[in-house]
């Protein structure tokens, strides 16, 4: 399969040095922010990326969490315009040597895009905003819930204050599954009464239906880190489950340099036969603050944040509460089934637009229906570089 990927790669390359090679004449070659960009009339390629490198120091408590280091991501990608009605991306991970993005899009509809290929569905304002632009190095709690990158077929459109996307998926490319791939439809809508610079409103609401797998359904929350694959504090989930229901809320604003955001997540998994359902909860609440007085920077359309509006040398501080519940157990056979509770502090440096540095203190605490308690504290690092 790696083999597909590399000639798709080399044919959407020499694909755009064909059409390049064409209008010479007409190229505009543009380095911003350390990506290239050209155009050539209603055509236009973009070449970019991020590395993201991680370290954590650990102090555990009954389950053994490693410290260690990690280079977390490390992404290349091309997407741009064949012309003004068709458009695509691909993006390649070096550090997981996984495709994650390969999607084209189609722009001629008028009243919004269908995309088609591989992409992330649209679930929730914290995994829906890029992993660049998070204020915390790990996302909230409630990403457990949120779907990975799958094929399928999407369509979004967005108007002066809303945006609505909606998915239907199934397999990703790294899956080698047998029989049926299980399908997810997923719905999400955004409202944003006010979104000027310094001064946004935001509300949105996702809904999935998303069939089980074979394997059934499972939920795990780490306590605040992923480095060296980290460990799951709470886990639960149902081996003979046949569909799933998620619903979350979310809630978000920027007055000046100062933002908050909030969501809820309710997940309700439907067993098969006499197997009971069992239902998981998370939600998160985080404010941030830029000391040096910059501002997030919103998108409409989408309904995230993405880079802060900033030139250089930007300090900001956060603060994040999470909490996610996995400890019904009607049918029997979790084994870590529980409350885990975390709370992050976090300091950012952005030098330039391009580099950021990332300090995060996380304490989590787990209480299990077992009995059983744990209280894990780690301080961890990161340093970007966005292209």
């Amino acid at each position: 399969m790696r083999n597909s990927y590399l000639v798709g790669v080399s044919l959407l390359s020499f694909g755009l040095s064909y059409t390049g090679l064409i209008q010479a004449e007409e190229a505009v070659v543009k380095v911003k922010d350390g990506g290239l960009r050209v155009s050539f009339g209603d055509a236009a390629f973009r070449i970019g990326g991020r590395a993201q490198f991680d370290a954590a120091w650990v102090d555990d408590d009954i389950t053994e969490i490693p410290s260690g280091t990690d280079v977390r991501r490390a992404r290349v990608f091309i997407k741009g315009n064949i012309d003004k009605n068709w458009g695509y991306k691909v993006q390649y991970d070096f550090s997981e040597h996984v495709m994650k993005d390969m999607f084209i899009t189609y722009k001629g509809l008028g009243f919004g895009n269908i995309t088609i290929g591989q992409f992330a569905p649209p679930m929730f304002l914290e995994s829906y905003t890029s992993s660049k632009w998070t204020t915390m190095i790990e996302r909230a709690v409630v990403d457990n819930f949120a779907l990975d990158r799958e094929l399928g077929i999407g369509f979004d459109h967005s108007g002066d204050n809303y945006s609505i996307y909606a998915s239907i998926t199934g397999d990703n490319m790294e899956a080698d599954e047998t029989g049926d791939d299980a399908y997810s439809l997923v719905g999400r809508f955004t409202y944003a009464p006010m979104h000027s610079e310094g001064n946004v409103l935001h509300f949105g609401a996702t809904l999935g239906l998303l069939e089980a797998s074979d394997d059934g359904v499972s939920y795990g929350a780490r306590p605040g880190s992923k480095v060296d694959g980290g460990a799951k504090l709470v886990s639960n989930g149902v081996g003979d489950a046949e569909k799933q229901t998620v619903a979350g809320i979310e809630v978000a604003t920027v007055m000046g340099s100062f933002s908050a955001q909030a969501e809820y997540i309710s997940a309700m998994v439907s067993g098969r036969d006499s197997t009971e359902d069992e239902d998981y909860s998370a939600y998160y609440v985080a404010a941030t603050w830029f000391v040096t007085g910059e501002s997030r920077s919103y998108y409409v359309d989408g309904g995230i944040f993405d880079q802060p509006i900033m030139t250089r040398n930007a300090w900001e501080l956060a603060a994040r509460y999470d909490h996610v519940d996995l400890s019904d157990d009607s049918n029997g056979i979790a084994k870590n089934e529980g409350d885990l509770d975390t709370i992050t502090l976090g300091l950012n440096f952005y030098p330039t637009k391009s580099i950021r540095f990332s300090l995060n203190l996380i304490q989590s605490e787990s209480d299990l229906e077992s009995g059983g308690e744990e209280d894990v504290k780690i301080v961890q690092f990161r340093s970007q570089l966005v292209f």
